[in-house]
């Protein structure tokens, strides 16, 4: 059986760390922690409470130095790299099979599968908060368990993955929650507001090829607020999508996110062409047709508004390694279905996509609103059968 260290990089993450470390602790053969040098909460005491090796560093502002120094500090021949407000759970519900899965006795059982089939590079599903119920805002593949000869690169968004595709395997159901505290959220989007669109505006002077950078820097310029700004990152990443053949669901993302901007800057007729374009290529994808049926909601066409998010309802499901929008490929279609049955008025129909929606996520303001839709239904029951009286008298 393989050996496992767990590897993590952390600052002032005492509210979180010891349920992410307890985790995995009867699962791995070692806890590596890294502890920046100016935190200043009791992350260090619980580290050391916990894990094997505790170690402080300095922060260099590159998030791929940080993490290869506490790779070089493990011992095993398998890494796995979380951050400290992040977990496995116990038992979980996988939102594309929409089954019980258990991640810690999967995460225990590939193990074995390491050694044995040479494997290099693990890729798991990472769900991220805020959660509505069992279902994270967003979910996706990502490489979170590699062979301790690979190293992270890029100082921003670091990434880490082997070159050789027959050395990597997928698993649904080993899922790692990312479940930071508010306060700790607001201080990593500040510290990576000025930190980010440094770094990634240096890359792409460096290098105007460097496609992953105009990516990052429009997902930047977008979380920012400066919606013109993320356009034309998103366009010059396309520019370089048809030089380079760029892998397609990266493309899908980013034709997403480009239609989003334009959506925020009212340029509706632009986001429809994107739009319709991305949805025609990832067909298997839900996102885009919500967002083509807000448009058409937006223009108060209802029967094209409800034809897409019934569409985007009914399309299966499928995985992807970039970021799918939990509630998109649950219960957001269904609502919004629901929404717009009800304004004109079909309320049998808007009652049962409530209903459908209800499944996923059992909100009391949903159960609200299915109540007052069946009072206006058994009132315009009632009206209906006084005016057959009337008319049959």
């Amino acid at each position: 059986m393989a050996t496992l260290s767990a590897c993590l990089v952390i600052k002032n993450e005492a509210a979180t760390l010891r349920r992410c470390l307890e985790s995995v602790r009867d699962i791995v053969d070692e806890i590596v922690v890294g502890i920046d040098d100016t935190t200043t909460d009791d992350s260090e005491a619980i580290a050391r409470d916990v894990a094997d090796t505790v170690y402080l560093f300095t922060w260099k502002d590159d998030f791929s130095a940080a993490r290869n120094e506490c790779i070089h500090r493990a011992h095993s021949e398998y890494y796995l790299s979380l951050d400290g407000h992040e977990f496995i759970p116990e038992e979980w519900v996988d939102v594309i099979s929409g089954m019980k899965v258990y991640p810690r006795k999967a995460l225990a059982a590939v193990k074995n599968r390491l050694t044995a089939e040479a494997i290099e590079e693990v890729r798991i599903q990472l769900y991220n908060q805020p959660f509505t119920g069992w279902v994270p805002a967003v979910f996706f593949s990502v490489p979170r368990i590699l062979h301790s000869s690979i190293r992270f690169h890029n100082a921003t968004h670091n990434v880490a993955h082997s070159a050789d595709p027959e050395k990597r395997l997928s698993f649904q159901d080993i899922i790692v929650i990312h479940d930071a505290p508010e306060e700790n959220r607001r201080h990593r989007k500040a510290q990576r507001k000025a930190m980010d669109i440094r770094n990634l505006r240096k890359a792409t002077r460096r290098r105007r090829t460097d496609s992953r950078s105009w990516f990052y820097l429009g997902n930047t310029y977008f979380g920012q607020g400066m919606f013109e700004e993320s356009v034309g990152a998103y366009r010059q990443y396309i520019k370089l999508l048809d030089m380079h053949s760029i892998y397609h669901e990266e493309y899908y993302e980013v034709s997403l996110m480009l239609s989003g901007a334009l959506i925020e800057l009212n340029k509706y007729d632009e986001a429809r062409f994107v739009l319709e374009k991305v949805a025609v290529r990832s067909w298997y994808r839900r996102e885009a047709l919500i967002a083509l049926g807000d448009i058409a909601a937006h223009a108060h066409e209802q029967a094209k508004a409800v034809h897409f998010y019934t569409m985007a309802a009914t399309t299966p499901i499928a995985v992807s390694p970039m970021f799918q929008n939990g509630p998109a490929v649950t219960w957001l279609p269904w609502i919004k279905a629901a929404q717009v049955y009800k304004e004109y008025g079909n309320y049998h129909k808007a009652l049962a996509c409530y209903q459908k929606a209800i499944t996923y996520w059992n909100n009391p303001d949903w159960q609200k609103q299915c109540d007052a839709i069946r009072t206006q239904i058994t009132q315009s029951n009632n009206r209906e059968r006084i005016n057959e009286v009337y008319y049959e008298s």
